[in-house]
């Protein structure tokens, strides 16, 4: 991903400088979803795209192939950004980072618990993908075909299990398993699974830790 495009981006900055003026304002505090999103409703006129999950809030612009990544900071199991950036670099040691979603770079603009960080956009996710897609992976596989008990991702589409198996290999998910184990990769959901282009990939990957 390249930086210096990604902070050319229409309305990236304006972006930061509102996020960077509320810190300004509300020294000490967190920023918790409802005031990030009242924030943007009324403070720009552009229509920015977020969504939020257990631990982190994401947002983005139709123009950007890139998202915004901030936590939740009402949760006090939080940390949801650091735990991802943390699983994408334990990832490197297994040889799997091809299969996520590449985190950019940190942006430290003075959040009580650390920074915002930019994660490449995925083409869409397996429970959003297009019926052609649909079709084409429905006719890789016989009706029969299972997932092998030892290459069972946790919460993870089966067709999407046999679909990075045809890509990678098995050795792969193998290591895809190891890494998922010691860094609490355990919901890898439809939501959290897609694809850019063809290739298979790993959108949310911080773990749902209680």
């Amino acid at each position: 991903m390249d930086l210096n495009k990604v902070f050319t981006a229409p309305y990236v900055r304006e972006l930061l400088s509102l996020l960077t003026s509320w810190v300004a304002e509300n020294p000490n505090e967190y920023l918790e979803r409802w005031q990030c999103w009242e924030m943007l409703d009324e403070k720009t006129t552009i229509t920015y795209f977020y969504a939020d999950g257990a631990s982190r809030m994401a947002i983005s612009h139709k123009s950007w192939d890139f998202v915004i990544k901030i936590d939740h900071f009402e949760y006090e199991n939080g940390g949801g950004c650091a735990r991802e950036v943390e699983a994408y670099q334990k990832a490197k040691d297994y040889g799997i980072e091809e299969f996520l979603l590449p985190i950019a770079e940190w942006i430290d603009i003075g959040l009580p618990n650390g920074c915002l960080y930019i994660q490449q956009k995925a083409d869409y996710t397996w429970r959003s993908k297009p019926d052609e897609v649909s079709r084409n992976i429905e006719r890789m596989y016989r009706d029969s075909e299972e997932v092998p008990c030892d290459l069972d991702l946790p919460k993870t589409p089966s067709k999407f299990i046999l679909y990075i198996i045809k890509y990678f290999g098995e050795d792969f998910v193998r290591r895809v398993l190891k890494w998922c184990a010691e860094c609490r990769v355990n919901d890898l959901h439809g939501q959290n699974c897609g694809f850019v282009g063809e290739a298979p990939k790993l959108l949310d990957y911080a773990g749902f830790w209680d």
